[in-house]
């Protein structure tokens, strides 16, 4: 299997990107209390709650602080993890989500970029920020003093990215060990082949340039090194969305209704 990016440094890791994300669901939903955050030291008067209502606070308070020590469960994968069951039809509307997912994935890349290559601000600067739609390896300049990277906001950054991957990486596995099939219009299957196996590739090279990035995130000084990963990752993204226009075409241009299945090496993975 592709190498899962977060293991054992992820633990550290998560508690940074947990603060930032809690704070702002706490400051948002969670009512705070004057007494150093104690919300449970408060006792209502028995006279104004019966005991069923205050029973039911200190449900509330307790889920609060369970709340407080684990990042919230996502109740629906993002876009682009298709949940392929065996012999699954690949659609136009499948191929639209994993356009979605690309789109985050090159986002996040430039979020990354900014960050490693922040520089002094001068006098003479504007206030207006320019839109940074694309980035590349020319942006990267290693005589140029850039700033200390902040480590919290590329947890954040790298966070966001990591759980869409590792569903690429897992959709990927489904097929390698045939768990699940995937159908194309019949006379269309080796063009599919030669574009999953590219898609393949792309997820794993995706996973590999993530995890350099991990392995410098608490390195305040390697911008360079962290800004041409962050490239890598928008260029196989880049790749990624050429190879998935390519097979919308395919889709949308099939006559007739007959499916057949890809012929995908089964293959065992390691975690």
């Amino acid at each position: 299997m592709i190498p899962r990016v977060l293991d054992d440094r992820l633990s550290v890791r998560r508690s940074r990107l947990r603060l930032v994300i809690l704070a702002s669901i706490a400051l948002a939903t969670v009512p705070v209390c004057n007494h150093q955050m104690r919300c449970e030291a408060v006792e209502p008067k028995a006279a104004e709650i019966k005991a069923p209502e205050a029973k039911a606070a200190e449900a509330k308070v307790k889920e609060t602080k369970a709340n407080r020590s684990e990042l919230p469960k996502m109740t629906q994968p993002p876009p682009g993890s298709t949940d392929y069951s065996e012999g699954a039809e690949i659609t136009l509307g499948d191929l639209r989500d994993v356009g979605l997912t690309i789109m985050q994935i090159k986002q996040q890349a430039i979020n990354i970029f900014l960050e490693v290559t922040r520089t002094e601000v001068p006098k003479s600067a504007r206030p207006e920020l320019v839109n940074v739609d694309r980035i590349s390896l020319t942006d990267v300049k290693a005589n140029v003093s850039y700033l200390p990277i902040r480590p919290e906001w590329l947890t954040f950054y790298v966070g966001a990215m990591e759980p869409i991957i590792r569903l690429l990486g897992a959709d990927v596995k489904d097929v390698q060990g045939g768990v699940a099939k995937l159908l194309v219009p019949k006379g269309n299957r080796e063009k599919f082949e030669s574009l999953y196996l590219e898609h393949e590739r792309d997820v794993a090279r995706l996973n590999e340039h993530l995890t350099k990035i991990y392995d410098g995130i608490d390195d305040k000084h390697g911008n360079v090194a962290l800004a041409k990963e962050a490239v890598h990752i928008f260029e196989v993204a880049q790749d990624m969305e050429k190879t998935r226009v390519a097979a919308f075409h395919i889709i949308q241009g099939a006559s007739g209704r007959e499916l057949e299945e890809l012929s995908i090496p089964k293959r065992t993975t390691q975690n």
